[in-house]
């Protein structure tokens, strides 16, 4: 996507709304290039283009949260994409970086893309992947879908790979989330997998929330992430039957 489009989507899911003049303004560029845009972002389900401007999605926070560390994000993802083989069944956790994975996955074929989030589904829709939506409760923080349903839907798939997003790690208690049902859901798809693979860009390291992973650090097998990971964090999964990736993108070190 190109950075001005990236900043249209930003801006739009901001806002909720905005007309195509202001657009315009904002982002330096002529009417025309901006229908251009909009029209382009609708077809990939980026946003709504409506008569004179555009809308948000209903959820936007996934996209949103791409645009920060867009680069990092896009290198994590790039990089598990490289993981995927032709055939695989994935499960793909409503974060951020999914939203690049997606895209990442272009080149595999015959995928089966398992999802609980509607953001992840609307992306789905433009790849030729075939994909499979749990649904649940509504979980209010993020809109993913969370519960007993959810969990005992999920309970009956196998995945080659997960790819999970997480709310924070520590050394002293492992990778940590703040809701407990949504902790519950990826536990499920951790025992249903030959391989679990967070993705997380270095902030998410150093925080700690009340619901772990269980049973703790044992049910991931990799962690990828950007060049800003303290060192001792670094040293700590070096003595750990934990596979890192440090992944090198220019925002990861030049900031957010």
């Amino acid at each position: 996507m190109h950075p001005r489009q990236r900043k249209i989507v930003q801006m739009v899911g901001e806002h909720g709304r905005l007309s195509v003049g202001a657009l315009a303004q904002a982002v330096g560029v002529s009417l025309v290039t901006i229908r251009h845009d909009l029209q382009a972002l609708h077809q990939r389900g980026e946003l709504f283009r409506v008569h004179g401007g555009a809308v948000a999605l209903q959820s936007h926070a996934l996209r949103a949260g791409l645009q920060r560390r867009y680069a990092a994000k896009q290198g994590i993802a790039g990089y598990a994409a490289s993981l995927v083989r032709d055939g695989d069944t994935l499960y793909l956790d409503g974060c951020s970086i999914s939203l690049a994975l997606i895209d990442a996955l272009h080149a595999r074929r015959g995928l089966t893309i398992v999802t609980t989030h509607p953001d992840i589904a609307e992306r789905l829709k433009q790849s030729e992947h075939q994909a499979m939506i749990v649904g649940g409760l509504r979980q209010m923080r993020n809109d993913a879908r969370i519960g007993a349903f959810t969990c005992s839907c999920l309970s009956q798939l196998r995945f080659q790979r997960a790819f999970l997003g997480i709310g924070g790690w520590h050394w002293q208690s492992g990778f940590t989330e703040p809701d407990p049902l949504s902790c519950a859901v990826k536990n499920v798809v951790a025992a249903h997998s030959d391989e679990v693979v967070l993705l997380a860009d270095s902030s998410r390291f150093g925080r700690t929330h009340p619901h772990a992973l269980a049973p703790a650090d044992a049910a991931v097998t990799r962690v990828i992430t950007d060049t800003r990971l303290s060192p001792k964090y670094r040293q700590y999964f070096a003595r750990r039957a934990i596979r890192l990736n440090v992944i090198n993108a220019p925002e990861a070190v030049s900031g957010d």
